[in-house]
């Protein structure tokens, strides 16, 4: 298979970033067989920000790209982070990780991927994304009577049609469709700060 390396990312000529995972899978490995060795000497605290820094970097670096890989391609990153999580918290190798991330207040990987997602909407949204990224999302045109008779739809974009899962994973469909299910207070906040914080809240409470 030829890919090739472009700003940290593997690319791979089908795009199912099976390359890049393993690289991501390989580097965090190492970490947390470090976090594992020290878990002895660390409080919680100290040992979060260990993941932080060398699991979480890793796991989060063009997240919103590669993401978008299939569920078999990105399981054994998600075990090992929970691998990760358990080692934090001091628990046992086969304990359920459910509460333990929301007690630690870690997001999950797939829920990374919505967060990068999702604040990508929220700045199309806002106006902040760069002009070259500006493009890929917009604002549906509704008639006035139409939002004054149903407010829902004032922070709706435009819905474009796919027919292969290639399309659909496209920011413009997968990103408006996930934000479309969010609350309507999350999707009314001015501040990317706020935005930030309250959906991370939000996911966290849902585990």
């Amino acid at each position: 298979m030829s890919d090739t390396k472009f700003l940290g990312i593997y690319i791979d000529e089908n795009l199912n970033w099976k390359r890049h995972v393993s690289e991501i899978y390989a580097r965090v490995s190492k970490s947390v067989g470090m976090l594992n060795r020290v878990k002895k000497f660390l409080s919680k605290a100290c040992l979060k920000m260990l993941y932080d820094s060398f699991i979480l970097s890793q796991i989060v670096y063009c997240n919103i790209i590669w993401g978008w890989a299939s569920n078999t391609t990105l399981e054994k990153l998600k075990i090992l982070q929970k691998r990760a999580v358990r080692i934090i918290n001091h628990s046992q190798y086969r304990e359920s990780t459910k509460q333990i991330f929301k007690s630690l207040n870690i997001l999950k990987l797939v829920n990374l991927h919505r967060l990068q997602v999702l604040l990508f909407i929220f700045r199309s949204k806002n106006n902040l994304l760069p002009l070259a990224c500006s493009h890929h999302v917009k604002i549906a045109d509704l008639p006035n009577i139409e939002i004054n008779y149903n407010l829902r739809h004032r922070n709706e974009f435009q819905e474009l049609s796919f027919r292969t899962i290639a399309r659909e994973n496209y920011i413009a469909i997968s990103g408006t469709k996930m934000w479309s299910r969010l609350p309507e207070n999350l999707k009314t906040i001015k501040s990317i700060c706020q935005f930030k914080r309250e959906l991370c809240n939000y996911i966290i409470d849902q585990y």
